[in-house]
């Protein structure tokens, strides 16, 4: 009996070390895709400051290579494409585009996706200034996480298979 049980546990305890396992890599693929640092312009000069620092309204340089470190609206744009795979799942990079200041703007009225720049977004080519709306929870990354979190995992079909094995075992 006590083999019959230790066989009935052991694929939980396997497939537990596995979800473990998972998460973690997940866990540290998405703090990959967040900048740990931001290159600023504060009072005129060009500034490296850690991107938890950032608040909304700096103005965030970006050079091919480089993550966005918070959301932002693009002030400046040379030959700018992104790669939004991460938020969009989107496999081809997508050109992004200066907005124009001068341009007639509705209180209220949402600004389409080629002027705006995400965390977790990866600069492919080009360059950019990004002026910070949103940084930290309040990115459309920190919402993503934020709703991971706040979603209750249910139980698989596997996991309630074995449930049910180890039941009848016992």
């Amino acid at each position: 009996e006590a083999m019959v049980l230790a066989l009935a546990i052991a694929p939980l305890i396997g497939m537990d070390a596995f979800l473990h396992w998972r998460t973690q890599a997940s866990t540290e693929g998405l703090r990959q895709r967040l900048a740990s640092q931001a290159l600023v312009i504060r009072d005129g000069a060009e500034t490296s400051i850690p991107a938890s620092a950032l608040v909304p309204g700096d103005l965030v340089v970006l050079n091919a290579g480089d993550w966005a470190p918070a959301d932002g609206l693009i002030e400046v744009a040379h030959a700018l494409q992104a790669d939004q795979s991460s938020l969009t799942g989107e496999a081809m990079p997508i050109a992004k585009h200066a907005f124009e200041k001068d341009r007639k703007f509705v209180r209220g009225a949402m600004i389409e996706d080629q002027y705006w720049l995400f965390a977790g977004v990866r600069v492919l080519t080009g360059s950019a200034r990004l002026r910070v709306a949103f940084t930290g929870a309040d990115t459309i990354y920190g919402q993503i996480v934020r709703s991971v979190q706040a979603e209750r995992a249910d139980v698989t079909p596997i996991q309630r298979a074995i449930n049910r094995l180890v039941f009848v075992l016992l």
